[in-house]
């Protein structure tokens, strides 16, 4: 019933580049040779979330008013890493703020015209469920935290994932300095294999992120940008939207103090999905 064709991107975002979420179809990259060093892939978790909704409409036909609904979904896919480990055992997941807001989505969801029950209906988002695919395998539940839209960030919270976190680097990289990027486009990834890019650090545009020549795709959203060190330093949200092989990155120290200011609220709130009715 319900056809979904693909993330909004805001008015802002969409003038320097297009938001990377989740995309279903295969294509192909052709990246650098891989580092050297032993790449963090442990701390790496390919991202799915399904979009619980609630399509309703009110009736008018007889002297009192009816409404019916029904339900459907869609999901899709993203990058994310490892942070922190929790005092309970938990462990706190990086990803894109577009990846959790679920929001702009409904207004890129159309009603299958075909359809012979609804003609103006009401389009609501009852649940997001967030699961992280690890390096062995396994799939673990993950829970809304919060999240800050105009850097694109966000956090998730894993009860049952305890895994390496991945630390954010002191210094921004040089101009011109190699990077890497484990990530899962098109959401490419499996048991033992995530693909591993790199680029390099090209500076910082005028609406202030970070641009790394690291090809990427719908998927790579929320994917860690490494220094040699495995550091990270930066974390990808967008690409242009003429050249897959540009893409954009908050400033890590906005990802720093983000991870920070985060995990400190999670302690005292409940950190209900705002999108959710």
């Amino acid at each position: 019933m319900v056809k979904w064709d693909g993330l909004t991107v805001s008015k802002r975002i969409q003038r320097v580049g297009i938001l990377l979420a989740a995309s279903f179809f295969l294509v192909y990259f052709i990246s650098k040779t891989p580092p050297t060093q032993d790449l963090p892939r442990s701390s790496f978790l390919r991202i799915t979330k399904i979009v619980k909704l609630n399509i309703c409409e009110t009736s008018k036909k007889t002297s009192k008013k009816s409404k019916m609904c029904v339900e459907d979904s869609y999901g899709i896919t993203a990058s994310g890493f490892i942070v922190k480990n929790a005092e309970d055992g938990g462990t706190y997941v990086m990803t894109a703020a577009h990846v959790c807001d679920s929001e702009d989505d409904l207004a890129r969801i159309t009603i299958d015209p075909a359809n012979k029950i609804f003609k103006k209906p009401k389009v609501s988002i009852s649940k997001n469920i967030f699961r992280g695919l690890d390096l062995k395998g396994k799939v673990h539940q993950m829970q809304f935290v919060h999240m800050e839209a105009k850097q694109d960030l966000c956090l998730l919270y894993a009860p049952s994932l305890n895994g390496p976190p991945l630390d954010v680097s002191d210094e921004t990289p040089e101009i011109g300095e190699e990077v890497y990027n484990i990530a899962a486009p098109i959401g490419y990834s499996f048991k033992n294999m995530i693909p591993i890019l790199s680029g390099y650090y090209s500076g910082l545009n005028p609406w202030g992120f970070e641009i790394y020549t690291i090809p990427v795709m719908g998927g790579s959203s929320g994917s860690p940008v490494l220094n040699k060190y495995n550091e990270v330093v930066g974390m990808i949200v967008m690409r242009l939207s003429e050249f897959d092989n540009v893409s954009l990155s908050p400033q890590r120290v906005s990802i720093a103090k983000f991870i920070r200011k985060a995990i400190k609220n999670h302690n005292n709130c409940l950190c209900s999905h705002p999108n959710e009715k």
